[in-house]
């Protein structure tokens, strides 16, 4: 009997870790988004990952994992025309982007000098991610002129999310 629920439990620890490890592994699948009743889910797992990561270094380098995973949701929104999951998809990368400064703040904070090159390597990764938003940024303005699909209500949400999640990397 223990041994069945042993099974059980491994299988259902499976299935729910499956949508992260697959979003990891494709740089262009956002995986999970916010217009999926299994976001909320898919959140939580990925925070659970971030608690049970001690190591400021690890935490800073998964919390940039969570956020390319986000700017994807959000440019799979926008080009969708879903603008409220959009929004929440960019306040989520916001967030994020938080708690990986802080973990950069508490990794400066020692003053070592593995801890130094550790900092040194986790801004640069921070430098690349704010270029992959500059490029997004670029790429769905850009499809919005081009395809026109959208009214200029739209147009204005788009643009503002757009401004905002430029202003999130900072």
């Amino acid at each position: 009997m223990v041994t069945g629920m042993k099974k059980l439990l491994s299988i259902i620890v499976t299935l729910l870790l499956l949508p992260i490890v697959y979003a990891q592994q494709s740089n262009e699948d956002p995986g999970v988004t916010p217009d999926s009743f299994l976001w909320g889910l898919d959140k939580a797992l990925e925070q659970l990952a971030l608690l049970l990561t001690f190591d400021e270094g690890e935490k800073a380098k998964k919390g940039l994992e969570i956020a390319r995973e986000r700017l994807l949701e959000i440019k799979s929104m926008v080009e969708e025309n879903k603008l409220e999951a959009a929004a929440k998809a960019k306040d989520e990368h916001g967030k994020t982007l938080v708690k990986v400064k802080q973990s950069v703040k508490e990794i400066e904070e020692d003053d070592s000098t593995e801890e130094i090159k550790e900092v040194i390597e986790i801004e640069k990764e921070l430098e690349e991610h704010d270029e992959e938003v500059e490029q997004t940024f670029s790429e769905l303005k850009v499809k919005i002129k081009i395809e026109g699909e959208v009214t200029e209500q739209q147009t204005a949400l788009i643009e503002s999310i757009l401004n905002s999640l430029k202003g999130q990397t900072g």
